[in-house]
């Protein structure tokens, strides 16, 4: 039988200002595995909610559900119709937002979820009729339900509280605010966790880096390989390459790779290059790379075109080939190249404004860290946590909310640690 977990999140009614950290704050439970595109999430409603002096609840609820639903991501709120349910606290297999009698803990509203690992298997949002609710203007000692409903409805989502003032997700609201639109704080947020609308959790990106017609005695092709996650949770996937003739005839596939792990917001990258022996028929042929569970289901391909014919087919060709890797066997040989040294290779553009990527080597598996700081001393980012293969990385810094000024970023491995200045100018 599985054991279910419960979690209590509250919307306290403290006017902080925000510090520290610059972004989205994810809770370690979602409802991503239930697939589908979008992913949806049904919710009964209690119309009468909050207040019954607060007129047409049910419109602000929706409204609230719908900031969600249109924030560019693969999910989206079903509104499954009325509920009597007043109480919150128990698990029933259906997700409410209701009302309870009191307060809790000067609370405005509370979201209740029971999870099992990682999957959200239930959310309730209660509105603690102690205070006065409004759906219009809001007055002194008066808040107003949409906010506080697309607030709790982003903890439901899978978001925790955001440092960032202007997001719904900052932890504190105050009866003279009215805060019903998404900030791109939010909509990075519930990005990271479902990706974009009709978008992949991964994207395959491969491209040709020197010529890509060859003579019929072979040749060389270099190329660009990288995947992208395009979610806010490490994936686990497999990836595969090979070439296809167009219109049918030869095929090989010469790259396998299952199990590879890859960080939420991460791009691995590869210099690659291939030899086309001369065994392999005259022809065009598509250089493809693919992503997902290997050979039964693709999340997302990309590939190149390349020629191979007779010398005088009057495709233009190189005049010699480098052919020293081949080790006699027909078909192809792949290159990988891997990093000779441990370093951060480039931070690019820098100075930046907003966002800068860097680009480091790593020049065998290892487990590894790359923070952000500010000349304080300060943690403003954490861009990656975790173990990885020898490879060649990018990863990206948006830096939309910090001030001006000089940024530290410091990436250690098993192989030691290596830091540097970046200068974001707005």
């Amino acid at each position: 039988m599985k054991r279910y977990k419960h979690l209590l999140l509250a919307a306290v009614v403290i006017a902080l200002l925000a510090t520290g950290a610059s972004a989205y704050v994810l809770l370690p439970f979602n409802w991503a595995y239930l697939g589908g595109s979008p992913v949806t999430v049904s919710m009964y409603v209690n119309p009468n909610c909050a207040d019954p002096s607060a007129v047409d609840e049910l419109a602000s609820l929706l409204s609230a559900m719908d900031s969600w639903s249109n924030a560019n991501a693969d999910f989206a709120f079903n509104y499954a119709g009325y509920t009597s349910v007043t109480n919150f606290n128990y698990f029933n297999f259906q997700n409410d937002i209701c009302w309870n009698p009191g307060s809790s803990g000067g609370a405005l509203a509370t979201t209740s979820m029971w999870f099992y690992g990682g999957n959200m298997s239930q959310a309730d949002v209660v509105f603690w009729d102690v205070h006065t609710w409004r759906t219009g203007t809001t007055g002194s000692n008066q808040y107003d339900v949409e906010t506080v409903g697309v607030h709790e409805l982003g903890h439901v989502v899978g978001l925790d509280h955001t440092p960032i003032s202007a997001a719904v997700m900052y932890y504190a609201i105050g009866w003279w605010e009215t805060k019903r639109t998404l900030h791109s704080d939010d909509i990075a947020g519930i990005q990271a966790i479902y990706g974009m609308v009709g978008g992949p959790d991964l994207t395959a990106t491969v491209t040709a880096t020197s010529s890509v017609n060859l003579p019929g005695s072979g040749g060389s092709i270099d190329y660009d390989l990288s995947v992208h996650n395009n979610t806010g949770s490490t994936q686990i996937f497999d990836g595969w390459t090979g070439i296809e003739q167009v219109g049918g005839g030869y095929s090989e596939e010469f790259i396998v790779r299952t199990g590879l792990n890859l960080g939420g917001g991460l791009t691995i990258f590869r210099a690659l290059s291939i030899y086309i022996a001369s065994t392999v028929p005259n022809g065009t042929y598509d250089y493809y790379l693919r992503v997902g569970d290997y050979s039964w289901n693709i999340i997302d391909e990309d590939s190149f075109e390349f020629y191979k014919y007779g010398d005088f087919d009057g495709i233009p060709v190189e005049n010699s080939y480098t052919t020293w890797w081949d080790d006699g066997a027909e078909g192809i040989v792949v290159v990988p190249v891997v990093p000779d040294h441990f370093q951060v290779s480039s931070v690019y553009p820098n100075p930046f404004n907003p966002e800068t990527t860097i680009a480091f080597d790593l020049p065998e598996a290892s487990h590894v860290s790359l923070q952000v700081y500010n000349v304080n001393g300060q943690l403003v980012s954490e861009l990656l946590e975790g173990s990885m293969e020898a490879g060649a990385y990018k990863a990206a810094w948006n830096a939309s909310s910090q001030p001006s000024g000089t940024y530290l970023y410091r990436l250690t491995s098993d192989l030691g640690t290596v830091s540097g200045k970046m200068v974001l100018v707005k």
